[in-house]
């Protein structure tokens, strides 16, 4: 439980995180935008119910 408010904390002590804060791996040369867009969203959802 500590681990996770650490973790709350660290990340400003919002319940939603912009796209933008949220760190991913980098789109390949292969990827097409509506492709890294998607990916972007999944990973802006699993890091909101991770908190």
């Amino acid at each position: 439980m500590a681990e996770m408010s650490d973790k709350f904390n660290a990340m400003g002590q919002q319940v939603y995180i912009g796209a933008d804060k949220v760190e991913t791996p980098k789109a390949t040369a292969s990827s097409s935008e509506a492709e890294h867009h998607a990916n972007n969203a999944g990973f802006v959802k699993e890091s909101n119910r991770a908190l």
